[in-house]
């Protein structure tokens, strides 16, 4: 506690909030700015369907010991929950591929908080046995003549990967586009042309046309 007392009260100590009571060398109005700054802090970086479930809460320390008890409990009903959902995780096809990898790590980090580490190679390999069959080339490369993975590797080759088909798809989107604008513009003039092109193939009729200084 007395490293905490070594402070000026103007920094902000937001470890300071966490604790049961007022530190006796802070003052009452600076421990309620703190505890209210701390809520606000712990409740931005919840997702949007947890933070709702967290509302009632009116500190940091009741809001965290809940999040704690609900998310980080180091029961075996709980790993057991984190692991099944870690190894059933899937890719479906045309899913984000971003999405895919945050959730996994998501998850990861649940249970690493639950004192349950997964080893970083069995990590990348759970994350290539769950992406989708589209996926098949790029995870036979990476595995290929390769003893061992890591999983920042595969996240930087994915990445890598999902940049060089975008780049592709907006290729192939541009050439559409040039040809369907040359195409029309064919199309008009055709029909621009065209009876202008027959009206001078087929000559006039001049047989009944009487001249008027013949007789």
């Amino acid at each position: 506690m007395a490293k905490h007392h070594s402070r000026h009260f103007g920094e902000p100590r937001f470890d300071l909030a966490l604790e049961d009571e007022k530190p006796p060398t802070v003052d009452a109005n600076a421990w309620g700015r703190m505890q209210n700054k701390a809520v606000s802090i712990i409740q931005l970086a919840l997702a949007p369907e947890i933070k709702y479930n967290m509302l009632k809460e009116t500190t940091p320390k009741a809001l965290w010991t809940k999040l704690k008890s609900i998310y980080a409990s180091k029961s075996l009903t709980n790993r057991l929950c984190l692991k099944m959902e870690l190894y059933s995780s899937k890719m479906e096809e045309g899913d984000d591929h971003h999405d895919h990898i945050n959730s996994f790590n998501q998850l990861v980090c649940q249970l690493l908080n639950a004192d349950d580490k997964i080893d970083d190679e069995e990590q990348a390999l759970l994350l290539l046995a769950s992406l989708p069959k589209s996926y098949k080339p790029i995870v036979q490369t990476m595995l290929v003549g390769n003893t061992t993975l890591k999983m920042d590797d595969v996240t930087a080759i994915l990445r890598e990967n999902e940049r060089m088909l975008k780049n592709e798809y907006s290729q192939r989107g541009d050439q559409v586009i040039v040809v369907a604008c040359s195409e029309r513009g064919r199309s008009q003039s055709k029909r621009r042309g065209g009876p202008r092109e027959r009206s001078q193939s087929r000559p006039r009729d001049m047989s009944n046309v009487e001249c008027y200084y013949c007789g």
